[in-house]
């Protein structure tokens, strides 16, 4: 609750914005009402992460049945949950081999350890790791057979047409394949069902489901300078006096430190993701 003040202060000055339809609705949702012409969407755009360039990594891409990729920092919280579901799905088909391509890294060389320990017992899948990367080779991208991102690295690789499955942000579970079962990339439309990644897994890699097939839903591509002049609108027409919120006000939670000590880093934000998932059954 002490949280919620904050944000609808900033909200309240026009100083808060969310990079989807649902993100302020979702961060309000039980506290607030957020209307529809005050919702607060600013889109995140990139025009040049992909191109053709040469790489370091070019010998990495092993030989495999199938190349999983995943473009962005692997210090997100999406990331274990999701090489978890992708570890799941790998020991289904003990027949078949993948290779799990990361084009990010993490300045903490723990989250690169926790991923390697994770899959290390898997005898057929492989990851590899790039590290900071930009621009993104689009060589190395075209090896891939699907894509697993989360957010503005979804769209990077749907836009460029690629597969692309994106993960909630909130969840860490499939929210849809880009331009084929859902048009968003940060959070699930609650009023949709949905298939698992693993389910979606299957669907693309296995069954060839979309293989061959145009995207069938229209994702937006819009233009960057466009989208840039939405946000400096935003801030324009936000408050401009100076007001300042008293952060002394804001202790650590007995449950917060908890899962800070148990479960690291975005430890509660894991937690609550795995009671969603409990919830649903």
């Amino acid at each position: 609750l002490r949280y919620m003040k904050f944000y609808d202060f900033k909200y309240q000055r026009g100083e808060l914005a969310g990079n989807t339809e649902f993100a302020l609705t979702k961060l309000f949702e039980g506290y607030r009402e957020v209307p529809v012409d005050k919702k607060g969407e600013l889109l995140a755009v990139c025009y040049n992460t992909i191109e053709e360039c040469e790489s370091e990594h070019d010998g990495a891409i092993i030989d495999a049945d199938y190349h999983i990729g995943s473009i962005g920092r692997i210090n997100k919280p999406f990331v274990n949950p999701m090489v978890e579901d992708i570890k799941r799905f790998a020991d289904i088909h003990k027949d078949k081999t993948f290779q799990l391509v990361f084009f990010g890294g993490s300045p903490d060389e723990e989250d690169i350890a926790h991923i390697y320990k994770a899959v290390e017992n898997t005898d057929n899948l492989s990851v590899y790791i790039t590290g900071a990367i930009f621009p993104v080779p689009k060589h190395l991208l075209d090896k891939m057979d699907v894509f697993v991102s989360s957010a503005g690295a979804a769209r990077t690789s749907s836009d460029a047409g690629y597969i692309t499955i994106a993960i909630d942000a909130m969840d860490f579970d499939a929210i849809g394949i880009v331009g084929y079962t859902t048009k968003e990339i940060v959070h699930r439309n609650p009023d949709l069902p949905y298939d698992s990644t693993g389910e979606l897994l299957e669907r693309i890699l296995i069954d060839k489901e979309f293989e061959g097939l145009p995207p069938q839903v229209t994702v937006s591509n819009p233009d960057y300078m466009e989208v840039f002049k939405t946000h400096m609108k935003y801030l324009s027409e936000s408050v401009d006096t100076k007001e300042y919120y008293d952060i002394s006000k804001f202790k650590p939670k007995l449950v917060n430190i908890l899962s800070y000590r148990l479960f690291g880093e975005n430890g509660l934000q894991r937690v609550y993701g795995l009671l969603r998932k409990i919830k649903r059954g």
